[in-house]
C-alpha cells in the first residue's frame, strides 16, 4: 500500500513538473519559432525538413529501443545492463552517422537539390549525440525524474533557439535550422548525462544484452515502422511536390503537435513507467488509462476543434501573410490531432504490460496501411493526401484500441463515455464559431474576427465545463491544485 502511494505521489509530482517545463520550453520554442517563420522562408524550412525525415526514420537504429527496456525492467537494472545498453546505442550511432554521410549525395539526388548533401552531412552527427543520451534519459524516466529531464530540455532548447535566431538575423538562412538541431542535441546530451549522474563507463556484457534485446527488439520493429509512416508523407511531400509544400506542410503539422507535445506525450511519458510498476494490476493499469483519457481530451479537443475554424486567420497573423497558404494544412492537422491526441498514448499500455511483441504485430498492419494512405492520395494532390492520410490514421487508431482494450477488459462503450463531453461540447462550438464567423466576418478585419472567435469559444466551452461539470475537469484539478 506505501509502495503504491509513493509511486502515485512521485507520478503526481512528476507530472506537475513535466507539464509546467514542458509548457514553458514549447510556448518558448513556439514564439522562436515565429520569430524564424518570419526571418526564413517556407523554402528553407522544407530543405531542413527533407533531410529531418531521413534523420529522424534513422534515428531509432541509435537506441534499438534499449531504452524503452531499461524502463520497463521488473528489477533495478544494474551498472552492466547501463553499460551495455550505452555501448551498443554508441556503436550503432556512430553507424548511421556514417551511412548519412557517406549517402548523403544520393539523398540530394532523390530530391534534386543539391544543398542537400551538406545539410545532411552536417546533420549526421545528431546520430552521435542522441544514441549517448537515450540510455541516461531512460534511467531518469524509469525514476520518474521528469523533472530534470524537462530542465534538459528546456534549458537545450532555448539556447539552441537563440543562437539559430541570431544566425537568421545575420542571414544564413537554412544553416540556422541545421545549427539548431546540432547544437540541440548535444546540449541535452551533457546536461542530461551530468541529471543522470550515471558514469560514463563502455562495455558490452551478452548475458545482459540477451534480456534486453528480447523485450527491445519489438520495440526497434515497432518504432521503424511507425516512423516510417511518421515520415512517410513528409517524403512524399517532399519528392512529388517542392520544397516550399513541404515547409508549409512540415510547419502546420508542428505547429498541430504543440497541444500534443504538452499534453499527450507529457502524460504518456509519465505514466509508461507508472504503468510498468502496476504492470500486475491491468484493473489498475485501465483505470489509469481511461483517467488520461478524459484528461486529455478535455483540454486538446477544444484546442483543436477551435483552431481548425481559425486557422487562416490565426496563420496570418503569428506567421505573416507569405504563409496564409499553411492555413489550410493547419486545417487538415486539427482533425488528424483530434485523434492523435488520445491514439498516441495507447503504446504506452503494449510497453507497460511488457507487450512489445503484440504491439510490434498490431503495427505491422498500422504502418504499411498509412503509407498506402499516403501513397494512394498524393495521385489525387495535396487534397488526396489529406483524405487517404485521415482515413488511414483512423483505421489505424481503431484497430489499436480494439486490441488494448480487449487486453484491459474495457469497452468501447466506456472510452466513448470518457470522451463524450469534450467531443460532444467540442461540437457544439465549432458550430457556434461556424455561425458567428458567417456572420462577424463582412464586417470586421482578420484580426478583430480572430480575438472574437477565440473569445467566443472560450467563453461557450468554459459555460459548458461549469454547467456539466466534467469528471475529467475535477481529476485535473485534483493534480494540479492540491488543497492544503
Amino acid at each position: 500500500m506505501d509502495n503504491q502511494r509513493n509511486i502515485n505521489k512521485n507520478a503526481v509530482s512528476a507530472l506537475k513538473w513535466t507539464s509546467s517545463l514542458q509548457i514553458a520550453s514549447q510556448a518558448f520554442n513556439f514564439a522562436v519559432g515565429i520569430i524564424l517563420a518570419r526571418l526564413l522562408t517556407p523554402e528553407d524550412f522544407g530543405l531542413v525538413a527533407m533531410v529531418l525525415v531521413f534523420v529522424a526514420l534513422a534515428q531509432v537504429f541509435s537506441d534499438f529501443g534499449l531504452s524503452s527496456a531499461i524502463i520497463q525492467k521488473e528489477g533495478e537494472p544494474t551498472a552492466k545492463d547501463y553499460s551495455t545498453a550505452m555501448s551498443f546505442s554508441l556503436f550503432l550511432g556512430l553507424l548511421i552517422a556514417l551511412l548519412l554521410y557517406f549517402l548523403s549525395g544520393n539523398l540530394a539526388q532523390f530530391y534534386n537539390q543539391e544543398k542537400i548533401t551538406l545539410i545532411a552531412q552536417s546533420l549526421s552527427l545528431v546520430f552521435v549525440f542522441n544514441s549517448l543520451t537515450s540510455v541516461p534519459k531512460a534511467k531518469l524516466s524509469r525514476e520518474i525524474n521528469h523533472k530534470l529531464i524537462s530542465i534538459a530540455e528546456m534549458v537545450s532548447s532555448v539556447i539552441a533557439m537563440i543562437i539559430a535566431i541570431s544566425l537568421a538575423a545575420i542571414e544564413y538562412g537554412y544553416w540556422s535550422l541545421v545549427a539548431q538541431q546540432l547544437i540541440l542535441a548535444f546540449l541535452r546530451l551533457v546536461i542530461i548525462y551530468r541529471f543522470s549522474a550515471l558514469p560514463i563507463k563502455f562495455g558490452f556484457y551478452i548475458s545482459n544484452f540477451k534480456p534486453l534485446f528480447s523485450f527491445s527488439v519489438y520495440v526497434f520493429c515497432t518504432q521503424c515502422l511507425r516512423q516510417t509512416a511518421v515520415q512517410a508523407d513528409k517524403l512524399v511531400v517532399g519528392k512529388f511536390l517542392d520544397s516550399g509544400s513541404l515547409g508549409l506542410y512540415t510547419r502546420a503539422y508542428q505547429l498541430m503537435l504543440f497541444p500534443i507535445n504538452n499534453i499527450s506525450r507529457v502524460l504518456a511519458n509519465v505514466m509508461f513507467p507508472v504503468m510498468s510498476k502496476m504492470q500486475n494490476d491491468r484493473q489498475k493499469v485501465a483505470s489509469v488509462y481511461l483517467k488520461v483519457v478524459r484528461s486529455i481530451s478535455l483540454i486538446t479537443f477544444p484546442l483543436m476543434l477551435g483552431l481548425m475554424i481559425v486557422a487562416e486567420e490565426f496563420v496570418v497573423l503569428v506567421y505573416g501573410e507569405p504563409w496564409r497558404d499553411m492555413g489550410i494544412y493547419l486545417s487538415f492537422f486539427c482533425i488528424i490531432g483530434l485523434i492523435m491526441s488520445i491514439a498516441t498514448i495507447t503504446g504506452s499500455i503494449y510497453l507497460a504490460l511488457g507487450m512489445s511483441k503484440l504491439q510490434f504485430k498490431i503495427n505491422i498492419i498500422n504502418q504499411p496501411l498509412q503509407i498506402a494512405g499516403f501513397l494512394i492520395g498524393i495521385q489525387f494532390g495535396i487534397e488526396g493526401l489529406f483524405i487517404g492520410y485521415f482515413t488511414a490514421y483512423l483505421m489505424s487508431a481503431i484497430i489499436t484500441w480494439w486490441n488494448a482494450f480487449r487486453i484491459l477488459e474495457i469497452t468501447f462503450f466506456k472510452f466513448i463515455q470518457s470522451i463524450t463531453f469534450p467531443l460532444a461540447s467540442g461540437g457544439a462550438m465549432v458550430v457556434i464559431l461556424l455561425l458567428s464567423k458567417h456572420y462577424l466576418q463582412p464586417y470586421q478585419g482578420e484580426r478583430l474576427l480572430l480575438l472574437s472567435q477565440c473569445v467566443i469559444g472560450g467563453l461557450f466551452y468554459g459555460l459548458s465545463i461549469a454547467l456539466y461539470r466534467p469528471t475529467a475537469f475535477y481529476e485535473l484539478k485534483g493534480i494540479f491544485i492540491k488543497k492544503r
